[in-house]
């Protein structure tokens, strides 16, 4: 019997590139893998794709009666997460996206230096793509150990990118903290690596690389629903600064507070509250000197302030 302990869920609803997405498993030179295929009620049917992909992969399939994605996506990927059957480890692999030949391989390669660094978050090297599966940046690639912390900082500082496609993570990491509820699901797969890492190492390899659809129907495309994630962006980093700055060291702490505090300007998210809660954050990790500079910002636009 072949060792399985790789789980890919696909959360299935466009088809316009699930033919590319299921052939790049069909080309894995490893087969040590199960497929799960979540259908969420969606108008166009898979099942002629699936049907010929099952020759060479081992898919279980099963279509929702109801759409969920369109209410909350993340409770979407969890509902296909229901669908494993014990694997230890988890791929969650968006329908448009692609795999390099290698990647399963090289997890299975490096999987005795990952259970041995105790991490439970993998990461692959990617690149973005267009329509046509044309690489439009780099490729790129991580530090091969890398405490979360770092990699949050990269993400969100140092202009790095992350997709939910590029990572594999544990089974036990999801069920104790699932994903936070963001709309869109937006910044969701980035507080899913800060939980479920718990601030140990990222494992990254870089040998295999996961190609990210960039396309005019995606979620991420830079003109869709901006208010609502601007929103999630300021909700997401609200979780970040009250459940997890003091696992962060101080260069970056004072990065976030000022992205945060940058953030409630911008969004108009000033009140009586948010002074008070955050004076007492400056004062704690920045000092009284930086603490009283923001109570002066505060009275410079006091007009911001409900």
């Amino acid at each position: 019997m072949i060792n399985r302990k790789l789980a890919i869920v696909i959360p299935y609803f466009k088809n316009e590139y699930f033919r590319e997405c299921l052939e790049s498993l069909e080309k894995q030179n490893d087969n040590r893998f199960n497929v799960y295929i979540g259908d969420d009620s969606s108008p166009q049917d898979p099942w002629i794709l699936i049907n010929s992909s099952q020759k060479k992969l081992n898919i279980t399939y099963k279509r929702f009666d109801k759409n969920l994605g369109s209410i909350s996506l993340t409770q979407q990927w969890e509902r296909c997460l229901g669908m494993i059957n014990g694997e230890e480890w988890i791929m969650l692999l968006c329908d448009d996206d692609v795999l390099s030949e290698n990647v399963v391989n090289s997890f299975y390669k490096n999987l005795d230096e990952i259970e041995d660094a105790k991490s439970k978050v993998v990461k692959f090297a990617s690149q973005v793509v267009d329509e046509y599966g044309k690489p439009v940046t780099e490729k790129y690639c991580h530090p091969k150990l890398q405490d979360y912390r770092d990699v949050f900082y990269d993400r969100f500082f140092n202009a790095n990118r992350s997709s939910l496609s590029e990572h594999i993570f544990r089974r036990t990491s999801f069920q104790k903290y699932g994903f936070h509820d963001y709309p869109l699901a937006w910044h969701a797969d980035d507080m899913a690596w800060l939980e479920f890492s718990e601030f140990g190492k990222i494992y990254s390899i870089n040998e295999a690389c996961v190609y990210f659809r960039s396309s005019a129907i995606h979620l991420s495309r830079s003109d869709f629903l901006l208010e609502e994630k601007r929103d999630t962006t300021y909700l997401f980093f609200n979780n970040v600064i009250y459940e997890y700055l003091e696992n962060f060291n101080q260069y970056q702490i004072t990065a976030i507070l000022k992205r945060y505090e940058l953030l409630t300007f911008s969004f108009k998210k000033v009140n009586f509250n948010f002074v008070f809660q955050f004076f007492r954050l400056k004062l704690k990790h920045e000092g009284i000197y930086e603490a009283l500079k923001f109570i002066r910002r505060i009275c410079i636009n006091r007009k911001e302030l409900k």
